[in-house]
């Protein structure tokens, strides 16, 4: 994937400072400017919404989702193992 982005000039791939066995992976200027393109509605239209809960119950529902995540991985791994026999 990494490389299909960086053949559209989306990304960048630059060593990393410490270490130079690292490979970091950056947006370029295109990159940036194609994700506010394609993002940019979603965030303007859910700003609102989201702008209406407090912190906490941001934070609540935060945590319900990552709980929710967890559960369907969990259900992915029961159901491939089931295929795997």
């Amino acid at each position: 994937m990494i490389d299909r982005l960086e053949r559209k000039g989306f990304v960048r791939r630059r060593r990393g400072d410490g270490d130079r066995r690292q490979v970091m992976v950056e947006f370029t200027d295109e990159g940036i400017r194609r994700v506010g393109e394609l993002y940019g509605p979603l965030v303007a239209e859910g700003e609102p919404l989201l702008g209406s809960f407090s912190k906490e119950q941001l934070d609540v529902m935060r945590d319900q989702l990552v709980r929710m995540r967890e559960m369907t991985d969990r259900q992915r791994e029961r159901l491939r193992a089931i295929d795997a026999g």
